[in-house]
C-alpha cells in the first residue's frame, strides 16, 4: 500500500487478516502529503485509516516530518527577498526534507538494502517502533545524527539574501526532556513475528455488512486472532518518496536517470516474496558509481577545478593548433625559397 486514504474497516480488517495468515503487510505512509500546486509547496495532513492498527502493533508514525543536513538538492522556486521587493526564482538548493540515506543509514546487513547505495526520502515522518519478547524489529532506514523535526507545513524553498537556506538546524538542545533536538530517526522498519489480531477483542466488520450473501459468510467471518512467525509488516514513512513529482524533481537534480525509491520498493517486494536471489541481480544494475556525500565548499571546489581543467584543455588545443599552423607557414615559406 502506497499513500492509503481512510480505509475504511472492512479494508484495515482485510489487511489484518492477511497478515493473521502469515502474509507479508508493505506500507508506505505519513501523516502528511505534499500539495504542490501553483508555485506553492505545502503539506498537508493524510488520515491513512490506518494509525490504530499500526500502533496496535506497535508501530508508531509520529505527526513531524524529518529534516536532514545530509539532503539531496532540489529545483524549485525559491522565493528571494530583495530589499521591499521578492523575487521567485528557479534554483538548484539543498533541500533538507529530501533526506539523502547512505550506509549506514541504509542498513548494510538486512537483504533489501544491503545492495543499494542511495536512496531520498522525500518529507519523512519518524517511526517509533516497539519490539516485544513474541515480536523483533529492524530497521531499514534512518536518518544522520544531523537530523532535526518540524511540524510546519511550509515547506516551501527560500533563501535570504545572502543565498542561505531558510530551513536550519536548531542550535539549542530540548532542556525540557534533556534530549538532542538533532539526532537519527527511524525512517523505515520492518516487525516480524507473532501479531494478535487488532479486531480480537472488536466487532468483525464485515458480519453485518455481509449477512445478503450467505454463500460466502462463512470465509469472510471466520476470524484469526493469532499470525504465525511468518507475519511481517515493512513500514516506510512517506507518503511521497516513490511519487513522479519527486522523482522528476530528483532527475532534474541529478542529470541521470533516478530509481533508487523504486528500486527499494521492488527489493521489499522480492523479499516478501522471499525470492532474495533477484535483489542481487537488481541492485548491481544501478548506481555503481554513486558519489560519496560532500560538503557544500568541497562541491565547489571540485566545480570549479572541473572548470579550471576544462579551460587548461581548451588552452592546450589552442596552443597546439597555433603551433602546428606555424609549422605549416614555415614549410610553405622553405618550399617558396627552394
Amino acid at each position: 500500500m502506497v499513500a492509503p486514504n481512510q480505509l475504511d474497516a472492512k479494508s484495515v480488517y482485510a489487511i489484518d487478516q492477511y497478515l493473521m495468515r502469515g502474509g507479508t503487510v508493505v506500507v508506505a505512509s505519513s501523516a502528511f502529503v505534499a500539495d504542490i500546486g501553483s508555485g506553492e509547496m505545502r503539506l498537508q495532513a493524510r488520515d491513512s485509516g490506518l494509525a490504530p492498527w499500526l500502533a496496535h502493533h506497535g508501530l508508531e508514525i509520529k505527526n513531524t516530518v524529518v529534516l536532514d543536513e545530509h539532503s539531496t538538492s532540489f529545483s524549485a522556486p525559491v522565493n528571494r527577498q530583495s530589499g521591499d521587493y521578492e523575487f521567485r526564482d528557479l534554483q538548484m538548493v539543498d533541500y533538507p526534507y529530501f533526506i539523502d540515506l547512505r550506509p549506514p543509514g541504509l542498513t548494510p546487513g538486512h537483504a533489501v538494502t544491503s545492495n543499494l547505495p542511495q536512496v531520498t526520502m522525500a518529507w519523512a515522518s519518524p517511526i517509533v517502533a516497539t519490539p516485544t519478547p513474541d515480536r523483533r524489529v529492524s530497521v531499514l532506514l534512518k536518518s544522520s545524527a544531523e537530523s532535526w523535526l518540524s511540524k510546519s507545513l511550509d515547506v516551501m524553498p527560500g533563501v535570504d539574501a545572502n543565498g542561505v537556506s531558510r530551513f536550519r538546524p536548531p542550535t539549542e538542545k530540548n532542556t525540557a526532556r534533556g534530549t538532542p533536538t538533532m539526532t537519527s530517526r527511524n525512517l523505515g522498519v520492518v516487525a516480524q513475528g507473532r501479531f494478535v489480531s487488532y479486531f480480537a477483542d472488536r466487532a468483525n466488520p464485515l458480519t453485518d455488512a455481509d449477512v445478503s450473501a450467505p454463500q460466502s459468510a462463512p470465509d469472510l467471518t471466520t476470524q484469526l486472532q493469532r499470525s504465525p512467525e511468518s507475519a511481517r509488516i515493512v513500514l516506510y514513512a512517506s507518503n511521497d518518496f516513490m511519487s513522479d513529482r519527486v522523482l522528476n524533481s530528483l532527475v532534474t537534480a541529478a542529470g541521470t536517470q533516478y530509481l533508487g525509491p523504486l528500486e527499494l520498493f521492488l527489493n521489499t517486494l522480492d523479499w516478501a516474496l522471499q525470492d532474495e536471489q533477484l535483489l542481487n541481480i537488481r541492485s548491481r544494475a544501478h548506481f555503481n558509481r554513486t558519489l560519496p556525500p560532500m560538503e557544500r565548499r568541497t562541491q565547489q571546489q571540485i566545480e570549479y577545478l572541473n572548470y579550471g581543467i576544462a579551460v587548461l584543455w581548451l588552452l592546450l588545443l589552442a596552443f597546439f593548433g597555433w603551433l602546428q599552423l606555424l609549422l605549416r607557414r614555415r614549410r610553405y615559406a622553405r618550399g617558396l625559397a627552394l
